[in-house]
């Protein structure tokens, strides 16, 4: 059986869902099948440690770890020596740029992964041409959620040519702990990187009115994960002479991840929007009971009063967090659902098959 060359393309190796699911599903797929290499354009990268562990191919297209005209050239060579039957693009920046070099060389099938829905910047002209391209260029459109797929469609994407393909982790990364039973110092908790649209600081604000009120019942906020607002949330800690009740780890590899997650007792993800929600289904299936924001796919992983809370507003954080601390009876049924659930949906041991079968459809004419 032939051994087919699949090229991915990402703007970077930082630790952030994209990445992260992209490292995973290769390190799963056949490797009788598939051959696989990962082309990145930007070297801030925090994540290529970890990625590096992995038999994977990984490509340096940046100019000293910045994107410049070399980079361009760099691809197009590239692309134009090269036989690779799929190109598969992630995130626009990269989307864009391997789109448009490779009109200049011999026709590929092509891959796009849509990774986010309900951002502004996707009114923005980058976006905008982004989605120009991909609808008349891409062979396929991987929607990474249900969320996902339908702004694409509302985008007029072709229906036929947009699939649904739910993100999805390596369970048996997550050891599943059931929480003993609290009362007091719950430790609430969130992970990811720390920017405006993640909304972590109103998360800090929520967590810094429950500790004043109920200081026996909360103990400390733990944010794993680094970012331009993790100035701002020490700040608003200090201010309120609670420093002692933040703790930012800044970014860890998984298997610490894990580690320290087991200090947390309720997890919370505030996000703005959210094309799928990764590091819910990671908490999930560590067992941890969850408060998210009720935006794009994260419904399809949390379902209300099942398997943990949802809010639509960042007012909401402090009396969902506050009626999770309050009964054990929910902790543990969310947690022991929760886990459930992405055994069942979102576990890559499952679903890589899904993933296989797609690029297999697509290359069974070549």
């Amino acid at each position: 059986m032939k051994k087919f060359k699949i090229a991915h393309f990402i703007n970077n190796l930082e630790r952030n869902g994209a990445q992260v699911l992209l490292v995973d599903l290769l390190n799963y797929l056949d490797k009788e099948k598939f051959d696989v290499y990962v082309f990145y354009f930007h070297s801030f990268n925090n994540f290529s440690e970890e990625a590096g562990n992995s038999k994977i191919k990984f490509i340096d297209l940046s100019d000293n770890g910045k994107f410049s005209i070399k980079s361009v050239y760099r691809l197009y060579k590239l692309l134009k020596y090269h036989n690779f039957d799929i190109l598969h693009t992630h995130l626009v920046q990269a989307s864009l740029i391997t789109k448009i070099i490779s009109l200049f060389c011999e026709k590929k099938i092509r891959v796009s992964t849509r990774h986010f829905c309900g951002s502004a910047k996707s009114k923005t002209l980058t976006y905008r041409l982004e989605n120009f391209l991909s609808r008349i260029l891409d062979d396929e459109v991987w929607a990474i959620s249900k969320a996902v797929l339908s702004e694409l469609i509302e985008n007029n994407f072709k229906p036929e040519k947009v699939k649904l393909v739910y993100n999805s982790i390596v369970l048996q990364k997550f050891s599943f702990t059931q929480r003993p039973t609290k009362v007091s110092f719950f430790n609430v908790g969130g992970i990811g990187r720390l920017n405006k649209l993640k909304r972590y600081k109103e998360l800090g604000n929520a967590f810094i009115k429950l500790k004043k009120k109920y200081p026996q019942m909360f103990g400390k906020l733990i944010l794993i994960g680094d970012g331009p607002e993790r100035e701002n949330i020490q700040t608003l800690f200090e201010t309120e002479d609670l420093s002692e009740s933040l703790e930012i780890t800044g970014f860890l590899p998984t298997d610490i991840l894990c580690q320290k997650s087991t200090e947390i007792d309720i997890f919370v993800q505030p996000s703005e929007w959210e094309g799928f929600g990764l590091s819910v289904a990671e908490a999930m299936a560590l067992g941890i009971p969850c408060v998210c924001s009720d935006v794009g796919g994260i419904p399809e992983i949390v379902e209300e009063n099942v398997n943990g809370f949802l809010f639509k507003e960042t007012s909401e954080i402090e009396t969902k967090i506050l009626q999770m601390a309050q009964n054990p009876e929910k902790q543990n049924r969310f947690s022991q659902n929760g886990r459930n659930i992405v055994e069942e949906k979102f576990s890559i041991e499952n679903n890589i098959k899904v993933y296989e079968n797609r690029y297999l459809e697509l290359l069974k004419n070549i």
